[in-house]
């Protein structure tokens, strides 16, 4: 008896001294408001070009529609023409009109001030949650009180950071409904969105590899409307970006951040 106790207790010592704590710190993961508020930003990264493909599946009065469509980003050429369409199945506009669609998209986005990231989650709102097999986790939302009115559907929003246990850096983002909210085409019962990203040693920087969304809504006529959407990004290549595009880059957003704070 004192022989097998004896065992058990060498093994759990052992088990206890190799086991390792991870920090409850967001500091210590460089957590920051632009890492979790990109999520709610429509702002493209000026720092890689990339391909991606997006399938999309949505569901209305009946009728299931599958739609598939490719670009390319090039953060090099002036904002306007950075998106290339490369192919499509099963889309109710050309590829001309998809390009053109997504171009003056961004381009008016900029210009009004909604491509930049908005201050929507601060750093105290952001805490940890849990420890996983794979992921240390922190969960955040944000505070009503401090949203700008186009960005209040984001207090009806649950987040949750998983960091690489290997690495210690964010690999994915998970967001969520806390309760309904009112969305562009009516009101939204159910989300659940997942961002996955890549850690990129060399240049100490994180891009988006894959995003899924997936939206039940409840239509302004009162038509259940389901999305199913799945976007891939490949060949990621780090842009020669030159000093003076940076330099308008980040007078562009500045200008951007005090618009959005009017």
């Amino acid at each position: 008896m004192m022989k097998k106790l004896l065992i058990s207790t060498l093994m759990l010592a052992s088990y206890l001294g190799f086991s390792q704590e991870f920090s409850q710190k967001r500091s210590d993961y460089n957590i920051t408001e632009e890492s979790v508020n990109m999520v709610f930003s429509r702002a493209w990264t000026d720092e890689y070009s990339f391909d991606v493909t997006t399938s999309r599946t949505t569901i209305y009065k009946g009728d299931t529609i599958k739609e598939e469509i490719s670009y390319s980003y090039d953060p090099t050429k002036a904002v306007g023409n950075r998106w290339e369409t490369t192919g499509g199945t099963n889309l109710d506009v050309s590829l001309y009109e998809a390009e053109a669609f997504i171009n003056t998209g961004q381009k008016s986005a900029l210009k009004k001030g909604r491509n930049e990231v908005p201050k929507a989650v601060s750093l105290d709102r952001i805490k940890f949650d849990s420890v996983g097999t794979d992921y240390i986790v922190f969960g955040f939302d944000a505070d009503p009180n401090d949203l700008p009115e186009k960005y209040k559907y984001v207090a009806a929003l649950k987040g949750y950071i998983l960091i690489s246990k290997e690495t210690k850096k964010f690999e994915k983002i998970v967001v969520q409904e806390k309760q309904p909210y009112k969305g562009v085409v009516g009101d939204v019962q159910k989300l659940n969105a997942e961002y996955f990203y890549k850690y990129d040693k060399e240049n100490d920087k994180a891009y988006l590899t894959e995003q899924t969304v997936y939206m039940e809504i409840k239509s302004k006529d009162e038509e259940p409307y389901i999305m199913d959407q799945k976007d891939v990004y490949t060949n990621h290549v780090l842009a020669a970006v030159s000093d003076k595009q940076k330099k308008k880059n980040a007078k562009n957003a500045e200008k951007a951040r005090k618009k959005m704070n009017k």
